[in-house]
């Protein structure tokens, strides 16, 4: 199971980087946040190693990598007319859906350290005090929240890909549902906000 679980990921990462605009794809997806990465370490320095900004990063780079992978997983191979093959080989279904999950998790925890490393020596050259880093509530934070965001983008994207006709397609229904999750947040928050203020107020009466 493992053996074929890696032979999906290596297909995968070659499938990444083969078609066209596949590597330009990559680089102006991680350009924006590169650069907000640097700037923003730039301006806070110290404070970066230990605010809120890596760990905003990281969900950001999470959404991006995820959701840029994943549509084309199984949609793409539909296009491509691979998908028949793929799944006529001795490769078990579940290693061709943990394999695909796999390299989009892995490709955005690589995107992830990457950020966190820009930030690092930035903050390092520009506001020298001794060698710094960041703090371990920061670190254990991005790692949970940047892990679960990854893989719940993975898994959303993966489970679009299944039944959209076109990565075009799977991107698009992935990108309106992502757009859906901040107002269903916003609603829930208030929702607990009023119920908050009412126990509140009942207790005080």
């Amino acid at each position: 199971m493992i053996e074929d679980i890696r032979t999906v990921m290596w297909k995968e990462w070659r499938s990444l980087f083969r078609y066209k605009g596949g590597k330009m794809r990559v680089g102006l997806m991680l350009a924006s946040p590169l650069g907000l990465s640097a700037y923003a370490s730039y301006q806070d320095g110290l404070l970066w190693l230990d605010g809120f900004f890596p760990i905003l990063i990281s969900i950001i780079i999470g959404v991006l990598m995820a959701g840029v992978i994943t549509p084309d997983a199984f949609a793409g191979e539909r296009e491509r007319r691979t998908l028949m093959t793929l799944l006529a080989s001795r490769l078990p279904g579940n290693a061709v859906l943990a394999g695909k999950l796999l390299v989009a998790l892995l490709s955005a925890w690589g995107a992830t350290l990457l950020l966190l490393t820009v930030g690092l020596i930035v903050v390092n050259i520009t506001h020298w005090a001794g060698f710094q880093f960041y703090t371990g509530k920061v670190l254990a934070i991005v790692f949970i929240v940047g892990t679960l965001v990854s893989v719940g983008t993975a898994a959303g994207g993966v489970t679009i890909s299944m039944r959209a006709s076109t990565s075009q397609e799977a991107a698009q229904l992935l990108l309106g549902g992502l757009m859906i999750l901040p107002v269903i947040g916003g609603v829930a928050f208030m929702a607990l906000f009023r119920a908050n203020c009412e126990l509140g107020d009942r207790i005080i009466h």
